[in-house]
């Protein structure tokens, strides 16, 4: 995860020694953390904004305390995220959204039924049900830009029908891999049409 300060913590909260099995956290801010959740302050009611501010500490700082916890990495040991991305993909005719989750592994790891399952269950078990994705989705890479920002707006507009024309690939490091967004989209779209 370019530009990210990156630690595997133990329930405790505690650095992991090398090998051990701990958590996925971020111990510094990085360029593309979002500051918190909509609505934010001078966009809405005080109440509306302090319970998005709620809302945003429970989703990322709970687990340890002024740590930001990116869920999942670590906690099941005979497979580990390499790099993931969470996108929405738009269903009901726009009206609602599903979680789409794709996530690279170790070289040669395929993704399991189980590892699958078991990272469902640690999402919804720590977040909600809400966040649990409908699909995971194994990738070779996740798209970045050249000073190293994860693409996510640029993955869902692809996922939900956008042309790989519309994308600049100049800005980006690794835009060889949006061509497998764009055929996984094709086949979530038509996914969604059949229901």
């Amino acid at each position: 995860m370019l530009g990210m300060a990156i630690e595997s913590f133990s329930p405790t909260g505690s650095k992991c020694a090398p090998e051990e099995p701990g958590e996925l956290v971020c111990v510094k801010p990085f360029p593309c953390m979002p500051l918190g959740f909509w609505p934010l302050p001078g966009f809405a009611s005080e109440p509306d904004v302090k319970a998005a501010s709620v809302r945003y500490q429970q989703a990322y700082f709970a687990e340890f305390e002024g740590v930001w916890y990116l869920c999942f990495s670590g906690s099941v040991p005979e497979q580990t995220i390499v790099d993931a991305l969470a996108v929405g993909q738009k269903v009901d005719g726009g009206a609602d959204e599903r979680v789409i989750l794709f996530i690279k592994l170790p070289e040669g790891q395929m993704l399991s039924t189980g590892f699958e399952q078991k990272i469902k269950a640690e999402i919804r078990n720590r977040r909600s049900p809400r966040h649990v994705p409908t699909r995971i989705i194994q990738v070779t890479d996740v798209p970045y830009t050249l000073n190293g920002k994860r693409v996510e707006v640029l993955v869902k507009k692809i996922i939900n029908g956008a042309p790989l024309s519309s994308v600049n690939p100049a800005t980006l490091s690794n835009p060889e891999c949006l061509a497998f967004y764009a055929e996984v989209g094709t086949a979530l779209r038509l996914e969604v049409e059949q229901k």
